[in-house]
């Protein structure tokens, strides 16, 4: 799943919609997630464009409107009271499956961490995340068992730390660095100035 409800507040707007190398930063992620061969479920906000362009612009940039058949969206009405609503809902819609999550604010984000996620779940990992030089990062992977877990976050305020906290996560070691999360409009310049083109294996 792809988290992109957030209302951009220190970004001044949608940020989800904003572009770097001609695509929004959510088509991005999901063409990412796309290329490590998954379906992609799009949380979005009240901005229900969010997800409609995100499903046109991520088959476009994977390489065919075939792939817009594997994006769906959910949309997460009370996205204001925090990520763990917009898992909440998602794991819902989605059902008693592993789930990967990625954000929609980093387009960074490289195909071979999202496939090692999905072998560390396959392989029986109760939760699995990307650790980076620098630090923990995403995607972040749950098991099927923490399902009712994650359905539970619904209107907490919660934001998924505490479902992983409960769980023997499996850290999944990479050597380069945190991809660059866009929060504000300085983070997109700076994200532009650097992009070498869609990222992949490191």
């Amino acid at each position: 799943m792809v988290l992109a409800a957030g209302t951009g507040r220190r970004f001044g707007g949608p940020k989800q919609l904003a572009r770097v190398a001609g695509q929004p930063l959510v088509g991005h992620v999901v063409a990412t997630m796309l290329d490590a061969g998954l379906d992609v479920m799009v949380a979005v906000g009240p901005r229900a464009d969010v997800g409609s362009r995100a499903v046109a612009d991520a088959a476009h940039a994977a390489g065919g409107s075939d792939r817009g058949g594997r994006v769906a969206t959910v949309e997460v009405a009370d996205a204001a009271t925090g990520m763990g609503t917009s898992l909440a809902v998602a794991a819902e819609a989605a059902g008693p499956r592993p789930l990967v999550v990625a954000l929609a604010d980093q387009p960074g984000l490289v195909v071979d961490d999202v496939i090692r996620v999905v072998d560390a779940l396959a392989a029986g990992a109760p939760a699995a995340r990307i650790r980076h030089p620098d630090g923990p990062g995403h995607p972040v992977g749950f098991g099927s068992a923490a399902h009712g877990a994650l359905v539970s976050l619904a209107g907490t305020g919660a934001t998924g730390r505490e479902v992983l906290a409960e769980l023997d996560v499996e850290q999944v070691v990479v050597t380069h660095p945190r991809p660059r999360d866009v929060d504000t409009p300085r983070d997109l310049v700076e994200v532009i100035a650097a992009w070498p083109g869609r990222a992949s294996a490191p």
